[in-house]
Order: C-alpha cells, then sequence, then structure tokens
C-alpha cells in the first residue's frame, strides 16, 4: 500500500466517523425531543405508503414530504439545532470523499504531506529546520556568501525538482552546514509532494545486508524503498563498516537509481579523491558526472 493508498483510507475512515458522529447527535435528540422523532415516524409511514402504491399521484405524496420537513425545520429554528443535523466534516469542500469537482482535493495533499513528514526519520528536524530558517549570520565572513549561495542554489534544485537530471553531493567538515541544507531541502521537497527518504550510510548498508543473507521482511522492504523512493538522502557516507560488501552495496544502489533517473542527495565528510580511495573509481566517476557537488567550509558552528 502506497502513502496515498494510505491516506485515502484514512479519509474514508474520518468520513464514516463523521457520519456517525451525526447520527448519534440525533438519535440524543430524538430522545430529548421527541416531536422530531414522531415527524420522522410520520415521513416514514407516508413513504412506505407510497410504496405500498396508496398513493396514486406522485403530487400528494411530495406535498406531504414538503410538510413534513417544513415543521422538522421549524423545530430546528426553534431549538436552534440548525449544526446539530448536519456531518461536520473535516474538509467541507469535497465533504470528505478526497475528490473536488473530479480532481484529488487539496485535503488530501495536506495529509499526505503530513503523513511523509510522520514517516521520515527527519521528521523532529524538518520542524525545526527550513530554508526560511537559514539564518547567514552564523556563518563566519569567509564562508557566509558560499553559504547563501548553496542555500539559493538548493531552492532553485527544489523548484525544478522533476527537469532536473543530477544528484547530490555535500561533503565538508563535521558542523559546517551539511545537515541543515540536507533537511532543509528535505522539507522543502515534500511541501511538493516529492516522496523522500532519509538513512545514515551505516544503517543503509546494514538494512541491504539484512536482505540479502537473512531475507528479513522488514529489511527487504526498506532496502526496496532505498532503492525506488523519489528522493534518497544517504547521510555521512564512508561512516558505514568498510567491507567489499558495503561498497559494492552502495555502488549497486548509485548505478540503479542513476539509471532509473532517481536523484540522491549523499552527505559525507569525505571529498571526491577520498571517495575514490575508499570506494575506488566507479562511485567517485558517477559522483563527479552525475551530481553537483557542494564543498561545506569554515568551523564547526556547534562550537560557536
Amino acid at each position: 500500500m502506497t502513502l496515498l493508498d494510505d491516506v485515502y483510507r484514512q479519509k474514508a475512515n474520518i468520513k464514516n466517523i463523521r457520519e456517525r458522529e451525526r447520527s448519534e447527535r440525533i438519535e440524543a435528540i430524538y430522545k430529548k425531543y421527541p416531536e422530531f422523532l414522531s415527524l420522522e415516524n410520520e415521513k416514514n409511514s407516508v413513504l412506505n405508503d407510497f410504496a405500498s402504491m396508496n398513493f396514486t399521484n406522485y403530487e400528494d405524496i411530495n406535498k406531504k414530504i414538503l410538510d413534513i420537513e417544513a415543521k422538522k425545520q421549524k423545530l430546528i429554528e426553534t431549538y436552534g439545532l440548525n449544526d446539530a443535523f448536519k456531518v461536520h466534516y473535516d474538509c467541507d469542500k469535497c465533504e470528505d470523499t478526497g475528490i473536488y469537482q473530479s480532481k484529488r482535493c487539496s485535503c488530501i495533499d495536506d495529509m499526505l504531506r503530513e503523513k511523509m513528514l510522520e514517516t521520515n526519520e527527519l521528521n523532529t528536524e524538518m520542524r525545526e529546520k527550513s530554508f526560511e530558517n537559514f539564518d547567514a549570520n552564523i556563518f563566519s565572513d569567509d564562508v557566509r556568501d558560499e553559504m547563501i549561495e548553496i542555500k539559493n542554489s538548493l531552492e532553485s534544485y527544489a523548484d525544478n525538482f522533476n527537469k532536473e537530471h543530477r544528484s547530490i553531493f555535500f561533503f565538508g567538515d563535521v558542523g559546517t552546514g551539511k545537515s541543515f541544507m540536507a533537511v532543509s531541502l528535505a522539507k522543502r521537497l515534500i511541501e511538493k509532494l516529492i516522496n523522500v527518504t532519509y538513512v545514515g550510510s551505516y544503517e543503509m548498508c546494514q538494512t541491504i545486508n539484512e536482505a540479502i543473507f537473512k531475507a528479513d521482511g522488514d529489511a527487504v522492504t526498506k532496502r526496496d524503498l532505498f532503492y525506488n523512493t523519489d528522493f534518497l538522502i544517504i547521510d555521512d557516507l564512508g561512516t558505514e563498516i568498510d567491507t567489499q560488501v558495503s561498497s559494492k552495496s552502495i555502488l549497486d544502489l548509485i548505478n540503479y537509481r542513476l539509471s532509473k533517473n532517481l536523484k540522491t542527495l549523499i552527505t559525507s565528510n569525505l571529498n571526491v579523491d577520498a571517495i575514490k580511495e575508499k570506494y575506488g573509481e566507479r562511485l567517485s566517476s558517477r559522483i563527479l558526472s552525475n551530481y553537483y557537488i557542494y564543498r561545506f567550509k569554515g568551523r564547526d558552528l556547534r562550537l560557536r
């Protein structure tokens, strides 16, 4: 089941809940004001007579029903119960069907964004970090302009995501802003309903290994997500356990996503030369040929 399927299922449940709440309110009203129940019984009796062909003239049945409804409306106004008889939908536009004017309602998009945030490991950070919260003043004079340029470039990347063919590589020392920019980009893409998956390099390799060697169901599901998500963030490349299996898993993943034109963001403390030395020329050449490369410089911001 996709996230969108899950959202539609959740919306259908909400619709059922709201309609059940209305039924419960009406039942309580009938107990408190028996005259409503009397009118409802009278209406049902008329409809039953019509079904039994006791009425041969449609105008007669229509007049009786309208008279009953007029009496009911007068009681509603007398007791101030206008809202009580309505279904209090979460979305008045689509009445919780998820469809408005033959298209997906905006409430579905809102729920989908929230679901993407809930299911993403960056959920907490995304609540705090965003391009809107970017503060250039925290950077030293020698790198401030470069960080502004990186931020502007990434915003443009998000705005043109569907037209982009390149992925992104961040490298630089710890605490230089890589995480902030990665999270901000992820949040902006989710706002545009792009499915983003974040994973640390160590966890990613462990998961892929478990999927291959243990055939673990959860690991297989996660591995498939790494391969097929719209935008994959691999954080801290180089921190995984250094084995030939891990290196092959990373290269296979990168190659697959490139072949499917699925974009990836890799962050690392290693530059491209160090990537070549650690993983070999095949991976470094993929980055050089297919990735926008951003270098993060300056002092550790966490120590300021």
